[in-house]
């Protein structure tokens, strides 16, 4: 047998099989560094989201305290007079404001996921509005004034209309915010 072009044709035989390894080689790592990719692109994506579902549920927090404060000013305002005639105690604006809800908190959840721009402001603004509301009622309340009561509560419905174009102008802007930020 004649094994001589075996060895006339191995240099050849060396060079396409190290060319063949050096391309299998490349074509692995090539699509290692897709795969990086796409995971870096699901990892970013599921920040996103992530991120996204913490505002929308500090938002949700922060409307359903709203809501819990307005509830608490019509109960107040509704027993008010009995409140009046029996000289019972009320709570302090800070205790109804921080024990009854949790307002402060829902506000400051705000401020860290969005930040003091717009929507802190805003946040801060309805916070304010809400805050100032049950501390006009306690007063009156205290003052033992019936008619500066209904006063003050005819007040916080005539300005709870300003309260919910804010909400809702809120509504649009974290939606924006979080879904391109």
């Amino acid at each position: 047998m004649d094994s001589g072009w075996i060895i006339e044709w191995a240099p050849v035989f060396g060079v396409v099989s190290t060319f063949v390894i050096a391309f299998m080689q490349w074509r692995i790592s090539w699509a290692q560094k897709q795969i990086a990719g796409q995971q870096q692109r699901i990892a970013d994506e599921k920040l996103q989201l992530d991120l996204f579902n913490r505002r929308y549920d500090a938002w949700e927090n922060f409307r359903k305290s709203a809501l819990e404060v307005e509830r608490i000013i019509r109960e107040i305002s509704d027993s008010s007079r009995e409140i009046i005639q029996d000289r019972k105690s009320l709570l302090s604006v800070s205790e109804i404001m921080e024990e009854k809800t949790d307002f402060k908190g829902a506000l400051f959840q705000m401020k860290m996921l969005f930040g003091q721009k717009l929507i802190g402001k805003k946040c801060e603004e309805i916070y304010d509005f809400y805050e100032k509301e049950v501390q006009d009622l306690c007063q009156a309340i205290a003052d033992h004034n019936e008619e500066r009561v209904k006063i003050s509560y005819d007040d916080f419905v005539r300005l709870k209309l300003k309260s919910a174009k804010i909400f809702e102008e809120l509504d649009k802007s974290i939606l924006n915010y979080s879904l391109f930020r």
